[in-house]
């Protein structure tokens, strides 16, 4: 194309069709995020109350936020199949690192009065971590 603006005015219409692309997608970010607060939120509990009383309200809670975060990513990915590898990777990695914990809870809770709150957040920072990351690459894009 010899024409400057022409060539210009497409790549801006280009740039346009991306952002709207990437806004209509699903933001891996956000799971994962969502995903590491509940971690935070959910499992220091278990210090204070006990796991007959607490464990049915993780149970479901993390049943519903299983179902959102299932309709999320149906609703994101049936309008848009991103060119980029999904980063489902980073579950298969982080779900061992984050039942290590747990173990470490269950293990350590008669010697360490707040053996969940450690396993919380030792087993949710690098997700956490791991979704900023990903937000300010995105954010970028």
């Amino acid at each position: 194309m010899d024409d400057p603006v022409a060539a210009a005015a497409m790549l801006h219409q280009a740039q346009q069709v991306q952002d709207r692309t990437f806004k209509a997608g699903p933001k891996e970010w956000l799971v994962q995020m969502a995903w590491a607060g509940w971690v935070l939120l959910f499992i220091p509990p278990f210090d204070f109350v006990g796991g007959e009383i607490w464990g049915p309200v993780v149970l479901a809670s993390s049943a519903a936020g299983t179902i959102v975060c299932y309709r999320y990513y149906l609703k994101g990915y049936g309008r848009v199949h991103p060119l980029a590898p999904k980063q489902w990777r980073v579950w298969l990695v982080w779900s061992p690192w984050y039942a290590a914990w747990i173990v470490f809870a269950n293990v350590f809770k008669d010697r360490t009065p707040v053996a969940a709150t450690i396993a919380a957040v030792a087993s949710a920072a690098p997700l956490l971590g791991y979704a900023l990351r990903n937000r300010r690459r995105a954010a970028r894009q």
